[in-house]
């Protein structure tokens, strides 16, 4: 009856998918119901003294969702055999993470639910990168590992900032907690203990205490200059790691811990390394939780609010570009928010099937794109090239499009720019290109990746530049906000080839006029304008015309949990990465079928 409400089908649809990604098996269960109730939730969760007021204020409606997951939680109201205990979502999550896997849950009230586990294939073997703090061993699991950072300079030291007690790394615009190992484990107290028991022992014996200085200094001599850190992921929370010593990876043997170790989260197991020492594996999310338990620190919000909010000032948006070398010898841009990995791929591995270059890759076939020829450069390309020039590797950017991995195979993978975004596109003169930005002095064509990748025409990737116009969408009107011509243009002409009616605006406070004198059936803005921003555009639709329920949808490079909550809190009903066009047609299309 609810559902028939609701206009949904009398009989509702679980979905389970299950599917290979990143070295774990991915387990999708969807559902099409009412969705999770967040204010119920939240209300639960007070009554039954699992969180504050206080400390609800500054949670994101996804950690409100994790609340499920809480020991004795349910929302249920009588208790029943099946049901009201509180225990089983909590046994679900407690389980799949014993295993080393992990439970995230995504919900959108009156549409529906997705609990997506991922459970590693291997729980004997696994890879992990070695470090050394303290003159100690750990592992950490290549599957929590993002990336390394190597300070060296003053300069780069200075990248690290002290936020109310709190260490925080400003790594490319944004601010990552990063602890320090020795001194969160109390690696310190406990090599000075070992050492006052050890030198009390050699006395006792007849010993001598000058060894023991001399076995200290050895120890020192493994501390340099540089800082290096680990940055690390787990259910979708980034913190970096202060180490020592950076040693190798290695495909390790995970020990299980005693019973009575247990309840030590920070440590998912242990290995015995070549030489017969034994060296402890970190739990990221054990870790995280731990440190973060003692230290109490500020939310990301709190944080992005005191040092962050001047990047709105000046109504451009700081874009993160890898910068690639062609054939040409040109420097050009992609954006990063669409790379997924950097390879160097062997060039004996390419296969292919009919005229296109494919190469196995985690255990897919990924096709590999000559970028040069699709932009109709006049130089040959490292991918026709490579047999009789005898190269060792392939430099390939792996990209994901809808869901399918496609390799960019390129002269030389230089660098990462972070700048103010003022895109350029009087100058562009062929397909596939975007437009120009001027990164340290030297023009840059940022390539327009989607349509590199529409341009194969391989099948199952949706051409957006053809997209045909549907009947259904010919009464409906959408005002397109952006500062940008290029993005504005983009957009605009996209939704027009689908058969909308569009309006378009370069700031926040001409599109708020426009929408106090005319209807719309959905707003699409970008979030850093001059004048009036995108929070502000939403805030002053949602707070002035009370009786409007236009969806808004933002689209822009700004996409970290902080940003979507304050989008969330600002009246923005969806929020989508710029550059992900297929992303932002797909949610156009869905919003206008659930009409």
């Amino acid at each position: 009856y609810e559902r028939e409400l609701a206009g949904k089908n009398k009989e509702g649809t679980v979905w389970v998918k299950a599917y290979n990604e990143s070295g774990q098996v991915t387990i999708e269960i969807v559902d099409d119901g009412k969705g999770l109730d967040r204010d119920r939730i939240a209300e639960k969760a007070i009554e039954k003294g699992i969180i504050t007021e206080d400390k609800l204020a500054s949670m994101t409606e996804n950690d409100i969702y994790e609340l499920i997951f809480s020991p004795g939680f349910s929302t249920a109201e009588k208790i029943t055999n099946i049901s009201g205990r509180g225990v089983g979502m909590d046994v679900v999550k407690t389980n799949i993470e014993k295993i080393g896997g992990s439970v995230h849950i995504q919900s959108e009230q009156s549409f529906g639910t997705t609990i997506k586990l991922r459970i590693p294939l291997t729980l004997a073997i696994v890879p992990a990168l070695v470090v050394k703090s303290s003159n100690e061993s750990f592992a950490i699991p290549q599957l929590n590992l993002v990336e390394l950072v190597r300070l060296e300079t003053d300069e780069e030291k200075g990248l690290i900032e002290n936020i109310q007690g709190s260490e925080f790394l400003r790594l490319r615009g944004s601010l990552t907690p990063i602890f320090r190992l020795s001194q969160e484990l109390k690696l310190a107290d406990l090599h000075e203990k070992s050492r006052l028991l050890r030198q009390a022992l050699d006395t006792s014996l007849g010993g001598s205490p000058a060894l023991e200085e001399n076995s200290e200094v050895e120890e020192n001599k493994f501390v340099n200059d540089s800082i290096n850190i680990a940055i690390l992921t787990t259910e979708d929370h980034y913190y970096g790691i202060i180490v020592e010593e950076i040693l190798d990876t290695q495909e390790i043997v995970v020990k299980p811990l005693n019973s009575s170790l247990k309840k030590l989260n920070l440590f998912g197991g242990a290995t015995i390394m070549g030489d017969g020492t034994v060296a402890l594996i970190l739990d990221a999310l054990g870790f995280l939780a731990t440190v973060s338990d003692v230290k109490k620190h500020k939310s990301d919000a709190e944080i992005k609010t005191e040092t962050d909010e001047v990047i709105l000032e000046d109504g451009y948006e700081e874009q993160e570009n890898l910068l690639i070398r062609l054939a040409d010898d040109r420097i050009y841009g992609l954006p990063l928010s669409l790379v997924a990995r950097l390879e160097e791929f062997d060039p004996s591995k390419i296969e292919r099937t009919g005229k296109q270059p494919i190469i196995r890759y985690l255990d897919a076939p990924v096709p590999l794109i000559d970028v040069e020829d699709t932009l109709r450069l006049e130089n040959k390309s490292l991918l026709k090239t490579y047999q009789e020039d005898k190269v060792d590797s392939l430099p390939c950017v792996v990209i994901n499009i809808g869901g399918k991995n496609f390799g960019l195979i390129v002269q030389e993978i230089m660098d990462i720019s972070i700048n103010k975004v003022n895109l350029d596109d009087t100058a562009v003169d062929r397909d596939g290109i975007l437009g120009t930005v001027f990164i340290n002095d030297k023009t840059i064509s940022l390539i327009d990746v989607y349509r590199v990748v529409e341009m194969q025409g391989i099948k199952g990737v949706k051409d957006t530049q053809n997209i045909k116009k549907h009947e259904e969408y010919f009464n409906k009107r959408i005002l397109v906000v952006d500062d940008s011509s290029m993005y504005r243009n983009m957009i605009v002409t996209t939704l027009q080839s689908m058969g909308f009616l569009v309006d378009s605006a370069k700031q926040g406070e001409e599109a708020y006029q426009m929408i106090k004198d005319a209807d719309y059936n959905l707003l699409v803005t970008d979030i850093e304008m001059p004048v009036m921003n995108g929070y502000e555009l939403a805030k002053n639709v949602r707070e002035d015309m009370k009786n409007n329920d236009i969806p808004i949808l933002a689209i822009s490079t700004r996409f970290s949990d902080d940003d979507q909550e304050k989008g969330r809190k600002a009246g923005f009903d969806y929020h989508l990465e710029k550059f992900k066009k297929h992303e932002v047609i797909d949610k156009i299309e869905q919003i206008f079928s659930k009409e």
